[in-house]
């Protein structure tokens, strides 16, 4: 059965942590950001497409980049003594999403570029040049260094 783009959206929206239907005000801000997006994302990487899984693993890092941009002005807060707000670890493991997702990318690419096939056909075409009838002939005895051999000024050996 093949898998819809509906059902990858949003399995990716959960793995980066926007989900679809957020109950905090937070998610829903970064709800209203990522999910408009994500269709030119999925355009964007379209070209990834030829081996399995890679568009999905480039789009997952581009939402997780995205969420992050959203995230970068959070702080870490303190309320009174017992309420902490650690913003900072929501974009720790952002980061590690972002360092697991490459670390696939990396290995799918490595998986995708030794599986292509052999290149099968004629690589070069072998033809042997044509002797123009100017050239001279390498049997002759011109070559060889024949001592009887009549030069070019009509006496044996060559010059006068």
């Amino acid at each position: 059965m093949p898998v819809d783009i509906g059902s990858i959206r949003d399995i990716i929206l959960a793995k980066v942590g926007a989900g679809l239907e957020g109950d905090d005000e937070i998610d829903q801000i970064l709800l209203d950001k990522v999910t408009p997006l994500f269709d030119a994302i999925w355009a964007r990487w379209e070209w990834k497409n030829y081996y399995p899984n890679l568009q999905v693993l480039y789009v997952t890092r581009e939402c997780v980049e995205l969420l992050q941009g959203q995230l970068r002005d959070l702080v870490d807060a303190k309320l009174g003594a017992n309420l902490t707000l650690s913003q900072s670890s929501i974009m720790a493991n952002l980061v590690t999403i972002q360092q697991q997702t490459t670390a696939e990318i990396q290995q799918a690419e490595a998986m995708a570029s030794q599986s292509r096939g052999s290149v099968i056909g004629e690589l070069r075409k072998r033809t042997f040049a044509e002797v123009p009838p100017w050239y001279p002939n390498p049997s002759s005895p011109r070559y060889r260094g024949d001592p009887l051999y009549q030069g070019y000024w009509g006496t044996y050996g060559g010059y006068p």
